[in-house]
């Protein structure tokens, strides 16, 4: 009989192949376009994307607020009312300022990124699918927490891989995995480890953005 290998990685709902045509709202009336486009470098095939981001004037008609083309589909993107966001095929993590699409930070080199999420304080948290897990305090440039989740999902809900569906990031920047229905955990950073979170919790609805 063949034994299946062990998958040393966690498996979220699969992810597209790219966000093409693409469109979200952000700030209050703006839209943001992501288009995919093929150019030939140096004999070879590369792929970019375009983000556009698109507001309303005056006269009710849309004008280019900002954009910004990078190498690379965008495979992740989340935001708030300062920040945009995006991680690329590329394995590069880009942060923008939304009003204005000005880079924050020169891209970040972050391989295997499964899930990505920004709160409103401008915590990030992001996952790789090795586990390792880390959340960020990106106003003032310092990780606020830098675990491994891979050892919790594969005991709470094994599998080959073990898996997960969808994360959630508080305020305060405490981490949230749902590893199935009436399952989640939070990081407590006190006790440094992993609790479950009470049912009761369901009822605000906290999960429903995720």
């Amino acid at each position: 009989m063949d034994v299946q290998p062990i998958v040393e990685k966690i498996a979220f709902p699969k992810l597209t192949r790219g966000l093409d045509n693409f469109k979200m709202s952000i700030l209050d009336k703006n839209i943001l376009n992501i288009r995919t486009e093929k150019r030939v470098i140096d004999g070879s095939e590369v792929t970019y994307s375009k983000l556009i981001c698109l507001g309303a004037t005056s006269q009710n008609l849309s004008e280019t607020i900002w954009t910004d083309t990078i190498e690379g589909k965008v495979f992740l993107i989340d935001h708030n009312s300062k920040y945009l966001v995006y991680y690329t095929d590329n394995h590069l993590l880009h942060i923008l300022n939304i009003a204005t699409g000005k880079k924050q930070e020169l891209p970040l080199l972050i391989p295997n990124l499964v899930r990505l999420k920004l709160n409103a304080l401008s915590f990030i948290m992001l996952i790789k699918e090795n586990g390792d897990l880390r959340v960020y305090d990106f106003d003032k440039r310092q990780i606020v927490l830098d675990e491994n989740c891979f050892q919790m999902v594969r005991e709470l809900n094994p599998g080959n891989p073990p898996s997960a569906e969808s994360i959630y990031l508080d305020e305060k920047g405490i981490p949230y995995i749902c590893l199935k229905p009436n399952l989640t955990v939070f990081y407590n950073k006190e006790l440094k480890g992993w609790q479950k979170v009470d049912s009761s919790v369901f009822n605000f609805g906290i999960f429903k953005s995720i």
